[in-house]
């Protein structure tokens, strides 16, 4: 067994439902005032391997942690029109970021930089309001490569073995 799979039984992590990866809830807050949907949540987020976050968007802001293992690519299509890809790890000093953001109504797919069987990543994300399935949309490569054919090449080769070059590059 390798360290994802540790990791994985450790923590007691679960498939992510139509997106991909593993997760584990680590807090759902107080109710919004007036409503049942939380405040915010937060969870831990594994990728091993070729394992890849389809394409999707949510109703909510989604802030991305690194924790441990490999670095992660995250392809972001903002309502605008604009893209922008980020890489989120430790070394600042090599373009990463410990943290990226990713705006509601705002398209995104995650890959670890090193897709080999024993690579792993740790993530945590914290959505505010609050993750609840009715905010997610899956995506499609082929539609959102029409809706962005400025980034219609990263979109088709991202969660594939292709690697998708460039940082925050415009769309």
């Amino acid at each position: 067994m390798n360290t994802g799979d540790k990791i994985k039984r450790q923590l007691g992590m679960e498939p992510v439902p139509d997106e991909g990866g593993s997760f584990v809830r680590i807090h759902t807050g107080a109710p919004l005032p007036g409503t049942k949907s939380p405040s915010v949540t937060s969870i831990l987020y594994l990728l091993r391997g070729a394992e890849y976050s389809r394409w999707h968007k949510l109703g909510c802001d989604e802030l991305w942690n690194y924790h441990a293992g490999e670095t992660a690519r995250q392809l972001v299509l903002f309502p605008d029109g604009t893209c922008e890809e980020r890489k989120i790890g430790p070394d600042v000093l090599q373009g990463e970021m410990p943290q990226s953001l990713v705006p509601a109504g705002s398209w995104q797919s995650t890959v670890l930089t090193r897709r080999t069987e024993d690579a792993w990543g740790l993530f945590g994300t914290v959505c505010t309001p609050g993750f609840e399935y009715e905010l997610y949309t899956g995506g499609e490569p082929a539609e959102l490569m029409k809706q962005y054919p400025g980034a219609a090449e990263r979109i088709r080769t991202f969660g594939t073995t292709t690697p998708c070059n460039g940082i925050n590059t415009e769309g």
